[in-house]
């Protein structure tokens, strides 16, 4: 599946080369080292959802998803990002696109503001997965949105007013 996925990002840029190691951690390990410049991840799957080991590796080494692809087997969809170390490789895009923010709020009354704001600037809530911050710390929401660019700019700069806690952590073309 994993030779798929990146045949798929390779039809948009085909200066992609493969190079293989032996984790997860490992191929992150070499983006923030700057001795790759992508990676590809399984960040979803059709049997067991979000696969939170992988968000915290993104948020640990910094990277940010500048792509997903969906690659399907018999059995199973899964959703692949390429990864890439800070906002700097995000793409220029065209159209509508989605954003990943990682929001560890803990007011509840933050996420109306949030909600609404989105409703408001014309960018749709697509899903939230909590994803824990420790044993006890309680939990981030990675969340994703999905808007043409000047909405979600805007729904951006919102967020950034009301002093909502958050970190993109990938913009990427539908």
């Amino acid at each position: 599946m994993l030779s798929s996925a990146f045949e798929e990002f390779r039809k948009s840029d085909g200066m992609l080369t493969a190079s293989y190691v032996r984790s997860f951690s490992d191929a992150c390990e070499d983006v923030y080292s700057g001795e790759s410049e992508w990676c590809i991840l399984p960040i979803e799957n059709s049997r067991d959802g979000a696969l939170l080991s992988v968000y915290n590796l993104i948020e640990r080494y910094e990277l940010c998803i500048s792509r997903v692809c969906s690659v399907n087997n018999d059995e199973t969809t899964t959703k692949f990002a390429l990864l890439c170390s800070g906002v700097h490789g995000i793409i220029e895009m065209h159209g509508k696109q989605n954003i990943v923010l990682r929001m560890p709020i803990r007011k509840s009354a933050m996420w109306s503001q949030i909600y609404t704001g989105a409703a408001v600037l014309g960018a749709e809530f697509v899903k939230a997965v909590a994803v824990p911050l420790g044993y006890t710390d309680g939990y981030a929401h990675i969340c994703t949105f999905h808007a043409d660019g000047e909405s979600l700019f805007a729904f951006l700069l919102f967020l950034s007013t009301i002093r909502a806690d958050f970190t993109l952590m990938g913009a990427y073309e539908v």
